[in-house]
């Protein structure tokens, strides 16, 4: 005889109700230590009986779903006990405290089952929300320090930030089909200021901002000297949808029949294990070429013309730059 209220509801209840429930009113009702006890004691009875293809018993890990797969475990040893028609030859099982025996007809275990998630929910929401609370009185016993730190002067480090340019295919170019008009596009670039500043410390930072980013006024043009030299400035466009032959040189020759000379061409290669039916190139021209550079009608009918955008990037992104990047254009143009 063993005393045991699980296994004495178990063994009353087990073909008298649907299987499903059963186990749910197990799992619900009793303690994991309670179902871990109730399994050793099933298994060591059924090893005194001597049968051959019973199920062995496996120790399980701790775990949330511990005590669900105990009483798989103890279900399972029910069925083939009964499959051999042994079930009778189980001890006698026993139950000492009827608090630990759940007071359920069959017609109730749903309602029951309900219940009993729904109070394990609330204790659940319970956990959650003393951590939530704990975590925003952490933050509020920090708040005074930041805001020490939010009030004081705004300052712009004078040491430039280390960054890397990198070539990427340009943006979608405006409609209005002029490339003049494009090259000469301004981009307005507005900060956003940090959330913990105020408006008026906000503004200052802005104005900060522009003051250390000056915008280009114009270029010089008196004569240069033999001290003082400056670097004549670039045109670059990304041109693609060019045939799939077009050459570097074929492209430079164009170039110079149409007076543009001294052009640099770089042929775009397409990703590794990718191929287009297309051609795309990078090319740079003297500042000097400019109107003749974005006139479309020095361009081959039917390509596509667009400013090859120059970008910064800060040491810490530059993990986040591929070559993907840098030809993913390549692949939209040749779609």
């Amino acid at each position: 005889m063993f005393i045991s209220e699980l296994l004495c509801y178990f063994r009353q209840k087990y073909g008298k109700v649907p299987n499903s429930s059963l186990k749910a009113v197990v799992v619900s009702f009793y303690t994991p230590c309670e179902i871990s006890a109730a399994k050793e004691n099933v298994f060591k009875a059924a090893a005194s009986l001597n049968l051959d293809g019973l199920p062995r018993m496996v120790s399980r890990r701790m775990s949330d779903d511990k005590p669900r797969l105990d009483t798989e475990d103890i279900f399972g040893l029910f069925e083939a006990l009964d499959e051999k028609t042994a079930l009778g030859n189980l001890p006698s099982f026993v139950a000492l405290d009827l608090s630990r025996v759940p007071p359920f007809n069959t017609g109730d275990l749903d309602m029951a089952m309900l219940m009993m998630r729904v109070a394990n929910l609330e204790s659940r929401m319970a956990g959650i929300v003393g951590d939530c609370v704990t975590a925003v009185q952490d933050q509020l016993m920090q708040a005074p320090s930041a805001s020490v730190a939010a009030s004081t002067d705004v300052r712009v480090s004078d040491k430039p930030v280390p960054s890397t340019d990198v070539d990427e295919p340009p943006q979608t170019a405006s409609e209005d089909g002029s490339w003049v008009s494009v090259s000469r596009r301004k981009k307005m670039k507005t900060s956003k200021p940090a959330a913990s500043l105020t408006g008026d410390q906000s503004t200052t930072a802005s104005v900060m901002m522009e003051q250390h980013n000056p915008k280009r006024l114009f270029s010089g043009s008196a004569a240069s000297s033999t001290t003082v030299t400056a670097v004549p400035r670039k045109l670059h466009a990304f041109v693609s949808r060019l045939n799939k032959d077009t050459t570097v040189e074929q492209l430079v020759s164009w170039f110079d029949g149409i007076g543009i000379t001294g052009v640099i061409c770089r042929k775009i290669t397409p990703p590794e294990g990718m191929s287009f039916s297309t051609a795309a190139f990078k090319v740079s021209c003297d500042a000097k070429y400019e109107e003749k550079f974005y006139d479309d009608k020095n361009w081959p009918a039917g390509c596509d013309v667009r400013d090859w955008v120059i970008r910064k990037f800060s040491r810490r992104d530059q993990s986040n730059v591929s070559r993907h990047d840098v030809v993913s254009d390549v692949r939209d143009n040749n779609a």
